[in-house]
């Protein structure tokens, strides 16, 4: 990782704005689908299961806005055909880097889940007991 800020923040101002823009909820799903081919809007909106379109819309909107992805309306204006710019290809390298950390993780940060809910569940039950008890006595 690199060095903190002043802050004790990795992130400045501007990776800062970049982050928050690629963590957004449909973002990264979006950008791996324009990256296998120019996409059509409509069958993106059929691939991303629970997306809705105003959603799309204004995801794709600011990924143009930012430079990542090309709008490109079919001349019979029947349809629009988004593609990633330049900009929006040179990120899919760290992205896929991102992708593969989760595929090799998975397991491991669900067995952290598992972990984690097992001890909460035991403590939450231990509370609910001395809880019950203090009332009783």
């Amino acid at each position: 990782m690199s060095s903190t800020n002043e802050r004790g923040s990795i992130w400045d101002g501007a990776a800062q704005c970049v982050v928050e823009r690629i963590a957004e909820k449909w973002t990264l799903l979006v950008l791996a689908r324009v990256a296998v081919a120019p996409t059509h809007f409509l069958a993106l909106q059929r691939t991303l299961d629970g997306i809705s379109r105003k959603v799309l819309t204004q995801t794709l909107r600011r990924l143009e806005r930012d430079g990542l992805v090309n709008r490109r309306p079919e001349p019979n204006h029947a349809a629009v055909e988004y593609s990633l710019t330049a900009l929006g290809q040179s990120l899919c390298r760290p992205l896929d880097g991102l992708r593969q950390w989760c595929e090799e993780n998975f397991a491991a940060v669900e067995d952290a889940r598992r972990r984690f809910d097992t001890l909460t569940a035991t403590a939450a039950e231990s509370s609910r007991r001395s809880t019950a008890a203090q009332l009783v006595s």
